[in-house]
């Protein structure tokens, strides 16, 4: 039973994969489908032919459920994406490139600085507590920097660094020469990792790959992606020696975190919810997390709609999909796709789907989250819309020929 549904599940996700790769407004919106891919595809297929046993603590019934939960998913994503090219086959450009390329705005200047320089203040301050910094000076992996108490109010502070520190470094460098992209790139690297919280490092790195790589051999993105996911692995592993058999199983794990461990989480919700278990509020994802490791030091969070589908029945699930989805898809087509150029906006639609695919709707800490990534979005396009010439300005004076 399970290999026909991962049959058919294979066959909706390549063919949201012709559908979203083929058309040539696809970029964000492909993003937002092929992290869906390592939660609702790429697990399937590891627990259907058996390559591993980690996080299963789930029976066959509930892969079933889940192998037809995103079978569903993915048609909702593919009708959206129709809709939303239907609505907008001809999606007009919100910022021109001449009012993109109209200068730095003054409110953008300060509020940079004004942000830059208390990030710097309070590295500082805390520098020694940081992860990463531990990581390279001790050489072993402590716990990341948002689990340990220690840095005050650090959940909202990283919020801005995910957001602000790869927006500014695609704004700064945008005409700036190669050696200035390599070195704010590394410095993005650090601001990223210093947690060691590895997903946004992968985030960017998908990023830059999807969106950077215009030629197949751009030797520079492909250091640039290379050198992102060598710290990725650093973070995962402890240590840069890939090669020996301790490190190969570590290496083996960050693969295995990365295309299983978010989306075990849905048929291991769904064993509970068959066994009649009492979710205790809101806590789903520390229930979740209890329920496999055996502790509640933690949270497991999965796919944005899954706890409203566990809470509400699954056609609720299905219809916070559907808009999600099609803001998404309208997002990709009207905003987007037409400006190859702005990368800053691009960036802040990337973060929301990365933070959207691996986050639950039920959580206010997320709310919160998502909200302040719009919020983020729209003082861009305010900025840069008051600062660009009119267009009366931009008229070019017709002359009348004589007769």
């Amino acid at each position: 039973m399970n290999f026909v549904l991962l049959f058919f599940l294979t066959l909706t996700v390549l063919a949201c994969f012709f559908r979203f790769y083929s058309t040539r407004e696809v970029k964000l919106y492909f993003l937002y489908y092929a992290l869906s891919v390592t939660v609702l595809y790429t697990p399937a297929i590891y627990y259907t032919f058996e390559m591993g046993t980690s996080y299963r603590l789930f029976s066959e019934e509930s892969l079933a459920i889940y192998q037809m939960l995103s079978i569903g998913i993915f048609i909702v994503m593919f009708i959206a994406d129709c809709i939303a090219k239907s609505m907008y086959p001809a999606p007009p450009q919100i910022i021109s490139k001449k009012e993109t390329d109209a200068g730095t705005p003054a409110g953008l200047k300060t509020l940079f600085f004004m942000f830059a320089a208390f990030l710097l203040v309070y590295i500082l301050i805390y520098f020694n507590k940081f992860a990463l910094v531990t990581l390279i000076k001790t050489g072993t992996l402590p716990r990341r920097s948002d689990t340990t108490g220690e840095l005050p109010h650090w959940f909202s502070i990283y919020m801005l660094i995910t957001t602000l520190i790869p927006a500014s470094y695609f704004y700064i460098t945008k005409n700036k020469s190669l050696l200035h992209k390599i070195i704010g790139f590394f410095i993005v690297l650090f601001f990223l990792g210093i947690d060691g919280n590895k997903g946004c490092i992968f985030a960017f790195c998908v990023y830059i790959a999807i969106f950077k790589f215009k030629k197949l051999l751009s030797l520079k993105n492909i250091f640039l992606v290379f050198m992102g996911m060598i710290l990725y692995l650093f973070l995962m592993t402890g240590n840069f020696n890939f090669t020996n058999g301790e490190n190969n199983s570590h290496l083996q794990g960050a693969f295995r975190r990365t295309f299983v461990t978010q989306g075990a989480g849905i048929p291991n919700r769904i064993e509970l919810k068959n066994n009649g278990y009492e979710w205790q509020h809101f806590r789903i994802s520390k229930d979740v997390f209890e329920y496999i490791y055996g502790h509640d030091e933690g949270a497991y969070p999965t796919f944005f709609a899954i706890d409203i589908g566990i809470r509400w029945g699954w056609p609720c699930l299905y219809a916070v999909c559907m808009l999600v989805s099609l803001l998404l898809a309208v997002l990709s087509q009207k905003i987007f796709n037409l400006k190859e150029q702005d990368d800053v906006l691009r960036w802040l639609c990337t973060n929301l789907i990365f933070v959207l695919s691996v986050s639950d709707m039920l959580h206010a800490s997320n709310w919160i989250r998502y909200s302040y990534i719009l919020t983020v979005m729209y003082l861009y396009v305010f900025f840069t819309r008051s600062n660009s010439p009119s267009k009366e300005q931009n008229k070019v004076p017709t002359q009348t020929a004589s007769l």
